[in-house]
């Protein structure tokens, strides 16, 4: 069930319009040669998933799914230690980081009951479901 509240409203205005993402997306433009209705794209799939993982990740489980462009933008994100760690403790709080495993264990893949549930929460947010689902990765809010 998605978080409501005042600490909701405060994380989702970080992440929609708080989040500096400049960075991040200049290297996803040389790493990838997008161009930036690409970026445009990858940033608004990046930011929609940590709003998705603010909202529905809280209990710690490892949950299985990402779009490919917002997993791509999470990768560089990641290249920025110090920024990424500033940005996942100012969402997730201090202490927790979002953690990424790119390859499920046992050469799993998402299945259809984890497409389900990530198309769910994403509709119960009012985002659009993101039509590039990764098969693989998964991810989890940690405490460090």
């Amino acid at each position: 069930m998605a978080v409501r509240g005042d600490s909701a409203r405060l994380a989702e205005h970080f992440i929609q319009e708080g989040l500096d993402l400049a960075r991040v997306r200049e290297l996803a433009a040389r790493q990838f040669g997008w161009e930036e209705a690409t970026l445009d794209r990858a940033e608004r799939a990046y930011r929609d998933f940590l709003w998705v993982c603010w909202n529905f990740g809280r209990n710690g489980d490892r949950m299985a799914w990402v779009s490919a462009l917002a997993d791509k933008m999470w990768h560089c994100h990641m290249l920025l230690p110090a920024a990424y760690l500033a940005a996942t403790e100012e969402i997730f709080g201090r202490g927790y980081i979002l953690d990424h495993t790119p390859v499920m264990p046992n050469r799993q893949r998402v299945d259809d009951d984890d497409i389900a549930v990530a198309i769910a929460h994403y509709v119960e947010l009012g985002l659009e479901p993101p039509s590039d689902l990764r098969d693989e990765c998964i991810w989890a809010i940690v405490r460090f």
